[in-house]
């Protein structure tokens, strides 16, 4: 299988993924509310979810490392589906916690596994791809399949009233559409994800020792270290973007939340979309900057802070969605350029460990965003929280434009990459 074949297989499989889980991403509040669960219980709720993510996001990695990525993955296939059969009988506090418990799981087991497994692929397919330009080829692909299930759920919202149904009916079948999203997905990933792990000469313990310090070493690299600071630095911004917008929707319109419930699928899936053009567009754009990542990424934020400034001056709902999307689309333009960044400073013995690593960096800043912007809210508007976040975004994009971010990757650094796990995959 060449770099082109291998990028089309796994961008067909993400997106599938992404497709079972986006059909409810964008009704998960109001379904809850619809259920009878109350603000104050969500959000303990996603704060319990947050916990047991950052909790179980390394030692998930570290155990893809050890027993396979095809394993953990298939793991966070099986606790998706929990957390959807949970939701769905969900009427207590306790069920609630319990089925956020298992999202949280879902989503620490889902970093650092098949990402992980598709660079090793990568790496030994023939091809003259660089890995950016794959994860902009495979994400394209699955952006494009993921936004056609918000599409969907965003119809079926609109118009499912006409087959007789309640709303509250039509939330309970996209969960089950989606469950049995993730029940297919489980054999097609062990047909389409070959992976053989060689048999262990260590107990887990005396590899997870070894795994620590490996891990350890690499993360005390210098470009690695301020790669994830500026993660933690330019993420709160666009968290807080991603968790208040559809508030701030409201405060602009003065309308009923379900008068508008189809535009919160409809907006997914137009982010999805420009996601996949923004892959493409990230490949060129690092072409174009000769390979400096860290420079890439810096252009990408810098005009996602545009982006910010039209939407904190938006005048009407038109214009906020659109400054809304054109933010999303620079946002996306950072992926494939901090994904390569990310596996380029690291081996294949802890990569999927440094995978969720970057996932959890992620997550704190989402947190820290979510923090600082209820903090602002007691002093200032949504939209001036958000231009103050965005300046703190400042000192990340400085970090980016360090000498050791923006370094070609080296040709003996495949090779060595290459052989410190030949036996892992098999074609």
């Amino acid at each position: 299988m060449n770099k082109q074949q291998l990028c089309k297989r796994y961008g067909i499989h993400l997106g599938l993924t992404m497709f079972a889980a986006m059909l409810l991403l964008p009704i998960l509040t109001p379904y809850l509310l619809a259920q009878g669960f109350v603000v104050s219980q969500i959000a303990i709720a996603m704060v319990i979810m947050s916990a047991v993510i950052i909790v179980s996001e390394v030692p998930s990695g570290a155990l893809a490392d050890h027993f396979g990525r095809r394993r953990l993955f298939c793991c966070s296939l099986i606790f998706a589906l929990l957390t959807n059969l949970l939701l769905l009988v969900a009427t207590d506090f306790i069920t609630l916690l319990i089925a956020v418990s298992c999202w949280g799981l879902n989503q620490a087991t889902l970093s650092g596994t098949l990402n992980a497994w598709f660079v090793e692929r990568f790496k030994e397919a023939e091809g003259e791809q660089t890995l950016n330009q794959g994860f902009a080829s495979a994400y394209g692909l699955a952006y494009g399949i993921g936004a056609s299930s918000a599409v969907l759920s965003a119809l079926f919202l609109a118009f499912g009233n006409q087959l007789g149904l309640s709303t509250l009916q039509m939330y309970q079948l996209i969960f089950i559409v989606s469950s049995i999203g993730f029940v297919l997905l489980l054999p097609l990933t062990f047909h389409w994800v070959k992976e053989l792990k060689t048999p262990s000469e260590h107990s887990f313990k005396q590899a997870l020792n070894h795994h620590v310090g490996a891990t350890i070493k690499t993360v005390r690299q210098p470009a690695l270290a301020k790669l994830l600071i500026a993660l933690v630095i330019v993420i709160p911004v666009s968290a807080s973007i991603e968790k208040f917008w559809p508030i701030f929707v409201h405060q602009l319109e003065q309308v009923d939340m379900d008068a508008v419930a189809w535009l919160f699928p409809a907006v997914m899936a137009a982010t999805f979309a420009l996601n996949g053009v923004a892959a493409v567009l990230s490949a060129k754009l690092c072409t174009l900057l000769n390979q400096k990542l860290g420079q890439a990424m810096a252009v990408a934020h810098l005009l996602k802070l545009v982006a910010l400034v039209a939407m904190a001056l938006a005048p009407g709902l038109n214009w906020f969605v659109a400054a809304l999307l054109l933010f999303f689309l620079c946002f996306g333009l950072t992926q494939p350029a901090q994904l390569q960044l990310q596996h380029q400073l690291c081996d294949n013995s802890v990569r999927a460990t440094i995978e969720s690593l970057g996932s959890l960096t992620t997550r704190m800043g989402g947190m820290l965003g979510a923090a600082l912007t209820g903090a602002l809210l007691n002093l200032v508007s949504l939209p001036v929280s958000w231009l103050l976040l965005g300046a703190l975004s400042l000192l990340g994009i400085v970090l980016l434009l360090s000498p050791s971010l923006n370094q070609p990757e080296q040709p003996e650094d495949k090779e060595t990459t290459t052989e410190t796990a030949p036996a892992d995959v098999s074609a």
